[in-house]
């Protein structure tokens, strides 16, 4: 919502059936491609966001 300027959410309590195949939290770590490739991000998550939510907008009749 807030790169979007858009949208909402509304929290959920997950069911039991949910809880027992839920695989937890989950983070990201880019240091091994870092490491094995030397590859770096060019843009930042924030603006990749940005990117990827315009293009969606400008071109959302191919989608939807």
């Amino acid at each position: 919502m807030e790169v979007a300027k858009t949208g909402s959410y509304e929290f959920a309590e997950f069911t039991q059936e949910r809880k027992e195949v839920e695989p937890g939290d989950y983070y990201t770590d880019i240091s091994k491609i870092k490491g094995m490739l030397g590859w770096q991000p060019q843009v930042s998550l924030r603006e990749g966001l940005e990117r990827t939510i315009q293009f969606y907008r400008e071109y959302k009749a191919h989608y939807w």
